[in-house]
């Protein structure tokens, strides 16, 4: 469910960007152009997100900064943690990038009083702080 909330966040963005690049105080016959090159932007990104979403049905990270995902056939796939990432107390983004160069961004939430295993995230997130994100607040 929130991967599609991800995917339709998106398409209202590029929509909204795409209005307001053709609403920006230039010269009229620019407008098209950079709204053409927004929405083909946001739609390679949607893309990528979408191509990323199947190709995961589980993501695992360890305690010493690893991170894999399980594929739908029960594949393990290496996974490389991108800068941006970032868990907070109920809420989690996490930039991904596959071996073949494919990044993906994942949205997930938890409650560390009523699910160990976010818990058990949000600790090793933040005793890892160099494995993990960005170093500070991360």
């Amino acid at each position: 469910m929130l991967r599609a909330l991800v995917f339709a966040w998106g398409v209202v963005a590029a929509s909204a960007g795409a209005v307001i690049l053709l609403r920006l105080p230039i010269a009229s016959y620019l407008k098209p152009g950079l709204a053409l090159l927004w929405l083909l932007e946001c739609a390679r990104e949607l893309w990528a997100l979408r191509r990323g979403g199947r190709r995961l049905c589980e993501l695992r990270l360890a305690a010493g900064g690893e991170v894999s995902g399980i594929s739908p056939r029960g594949d393990v796939l290496p996974l490389e943690l991108l800068p941006g990432s970032m868990l907070l107390r109920r809420l989690g983004w996490l930039r991904l990038r596959f071996a073949d160069g494919l990044t993906h961004g994942e949205l997930f939430t938890g409650d560390a009083r009523q699910d160990p295993e976010w818990h058990r995230l949000q600790l090793i997130w933040r005793q890892r702080a160099a494995a993990f994100g960005r170093q500070q607040r991360s």
